[in-house]
């Protein structure tokens, strides 16, 4: 597998079709994806590891995010439940793509954009 996944152009990761309210999702990803860019912002000794740049709720709007209880959030879970994404094999498909695209219903995601908002 890690030969065929090293030498193709393109690997396409199918997540199945919109559901869930998952077609929404295309527009919180550009703001989810802006809050890597607002970092600048901060101090420069704050620790970006994953547990230690977690926005509180009371402060989602400061960051231009939608409320916790927005039903836009429940579909982000749903969709990070899809089962691509707990499949074991796919660390190869996703590591060594050369680019990777994720489909999911009408809509499509460059792999680098996904990774850095998940």
């Amino acid at each position: 597998m890690r030969q065929i996944y090293t030498h193709v152009e393109r690997v396409i990761a199918y997540l199945g079709e919109d559901a869930d309210d998952s077609q929404y999702l295309v527009s919180l990803f550009p703001t989810i994806l802006g809050l890597w860019d607002r970092k600048s912002l901060l101090p420069p000794d704050t620790d970006f590891s994953i547990w230690n740049f977690i926005i509180k709720e009371e402060e989602y709007e400061n960051f231009g995010l939608p409320p916790a209880n927005y039903t836009i959030w429940r579909a982000y879970a749903k969709f990070l439940n899809r089962p691509w994404f707990v499949r074991a094999w796919i660390v190869q498909e996703a590591l060594l793509a050369r680019y990777l695209v994720f489909i999911c219903g009408s809509w499509s995601l460059p792999g680098f954009v996904l990774a850095h908002i998940v």
